[in-house]
């Protein structure tokens, strides 16, 4: 499932000389999936946030990825659209070139002053 220009849509996007990739989203709190986690009190599925990544990475590369792996997410704070409803994710891929797979991701999640989340995890080409 794609939540791009649904649970989420993209205002800006940069990429810096060191490699460091960041993309600002406002989140959707009229999404389905909020109204159903939790009905009232919207709370972004840690899940979520990790398939936004992916889809980011995607859209960077201009390639369809998959998760390979899932090395460490930390959730640090609830992360509601109606407190927070918009998200900096800021991601580091080693090898730094967008055409080596399988990558390995750091991303940082944050919004309202605070970081949200640190997701750790490995991308390679559905292609291959």
């Amino acid at each position: 499932m794609e939540l791009r220009d649904g649970l989420y849509t993209v205002t800006d996007r940069t990429a810096d000389s060191s490699g460091k990739i960041s993309y600002t989203l406002r989140l959707n709190a009229g999404h389905f999936i909020y109204r159903v986690h939790f009905p009232g009190q919207p709370i972004t599925p840690g899940v979520c946030m990790v398939q936004i990544v992916r889809e980011l990475m995607e859209d960077y590369t201009g390639k369809r990825l998959r998760i390979q792996a899932v090395k460490n997410v930390k959730f640090l704070t609830v992360l509601s659209p109606a407190e927070i409803p918009s998200v900096t994710y800021e991601m580091v891929p080693s090898p730094l070139s967008a055409s080596s797979f399988p990558v390995n991701m750091q991303a940082v999640v944050s919004g309202g002053g605070q970081t949200v989340a640190k997701i750790s995890l490995t991308l390679s080409n559905e292609d291959i």
